[in-house]
């Protein structure tokens, strides 16, 4: 029943976003009632906890590449599998990345912790410092490239927003 819940809470917060993210309207999503919601997570802010933590274990789960490549293939597969999942999953990376959670009264720690968690694999490989600056740089980019859409900035020149994205990292990892 948890799975089936937090199932419909991915489909509320992927099809109409963050906002939407009720008891009625994922328990409306998952089949169920919304006594089922009270009943596995307590209340809205649990929900929302189970369903944030789902989102960083498929997020981790998805991005961590695997070991034994050199450095820098490990951390451009990781940096460009972010990217992947933050544009597929808009709404839910903007919920693990951005959505201000003491709204839901959620500590930042557990915002702290994901992130952490998320830049584990490429921490091994160039350090925990520059794997937050690369994630810093990575999440720019997408900021960026969400809100010109499928325009192409002039500073990019006639590049892709993914080779523009790869330049970038590229030479992020340079220095």
């Amino acid at each position: 029943m948890r799975d089936r819940l937090i199932a419909g809470a991915r489909d509320v917060l992927q099809s109409t976003g963050i906002t939407d993210l009720t008891v009625r309207k994922v328990a409306t999503a998952a089949g169920r009632s919304t006594m089922c919601v009270y009943t596995k997570f307590g209340n809205r802010r649990g929900m929302i906890e189970a369903v944030y933590e789902a989102l960083v274990e498929d997020l981790v789960a998805e991005v961590t590449p695997p070991t034994g490549r050199r450095p820098t293939a490990l951390v451009e597969d990781w940096a460009l599998a972010l990217r992947d999942w933050s544009m597929r999953y808009h709404e839910p990376y903007r919920l693990v990345f951005d959505y201000p959670l003491d709204q839901f009264e959620i500590s930042d720690d557990v915002r702290i912790d994901a992130i952490d968690r998320v830049v584990a694999a490429p921490a091994e490989q160039v350090g925990p410092e520059r794997a937050r600056r690369i994630l810093a740089t990575c999440h720019g980019l997408f900021t960026l490239e969400r809100a010109y859409g499928t325009r192409k900035p002039a500073w990019s020149g006639s590049s892709s927003w993914q080779t523009y994205y790869q330049s970038t990292l590229l030479d992020l990892l340079k220095t």
